[in-house]
């Protein structure tokens, strides 16, 4: 047995009567029911644009405010010079779980990197809307 059938609504609203042949278009009319005729091709609705699920869909894991780490002394007397990569793991809020040296330079430097990776801060990766935990590589370069 075939289930009842729901029609489609198709428009709601007033619509000027026609006779037959003619075009009619919405009109508001007060409530009184009565239309008004026109000639006029109807008035197309407007498609609203879809949002965007959020902001930024996509990104990669950043640095917000990069704390730019002293020489230390030792280093400098040494002329110790070069990059210290460090990997900074980060939770979904952008919180500092670990950091560990994923490129060393010396091991002056190395803290001192470490220690400015600790205290920046920075912005989770998104991924299809969502805030991910994840690791964000900081790179410091010390000339000397």
């Amino acid at each position: 047995r075939d289930a009842p059938r729901t029609p489609n609504v198709v428009a709601a609203g007033t619509f000027a009567p026609g006779d037959g042949g003619d075009r009619t278009r919405p009109v508001d009319d007060g409530g009184s029911g009565a239309g008004i005729p026109t000639d006029e091709p109807p008035t197309p609705t407007p498609t609203p644009t879809p949002k965007a699920a959020c902001e930024v869909p996509e990104r990669d894991a950043r640095v917000v405010t990069a704390v730019e780490p002293e020489t230390p002394e030792l280093a400098r007397e040494r002329g110790a010079t070069g990059d210290v990569d460090v990997r900074v793991d980060l939770t979904a809020t952008g919180g500092v779980t670990a950091v560990a040296i994923a490129r060393s330079a010396d091991p002056a430097l190395d803290n001192a990197a470490l220690d400015a990776a600790r205290r920046s801060t920075y912005a989770p990766a998104i991924d299809a809307c969502h805030a991910e935990p994840g690791s964000y590589l900081f790179r410091v370069r010390f000339d000397g």
